[in-house]
């Protein structure tokens, strides 16, 4: 994971084991997004907000 959310789940200043289970979650979601499918990534506002915040491994 990587974006805007890894920068902010820094502050909250959790231990390493809890952000890299906040970070596993959110990772395992990801790999669900409907639009990391979708053939209009490159017009698409949706999938701008998704890279700005979790970014595209």
């Amino acid at each position: 994971m990587n974006g805007e959310f890894k920068k902010r789940l820094e502050f909250l200043r959790l231990n390493e084991e809890a952000k890299k289970k906040v970070a596993a979650l959110i990772d395992e979601a990801g790999k669900e997004f409907p639009c990391l499918a979708c053939p209009s990534n490159d017009t698409c506002e949706n999938f701008k907000w998704y890279l700005k915040w979790f970014s595209k491994e």
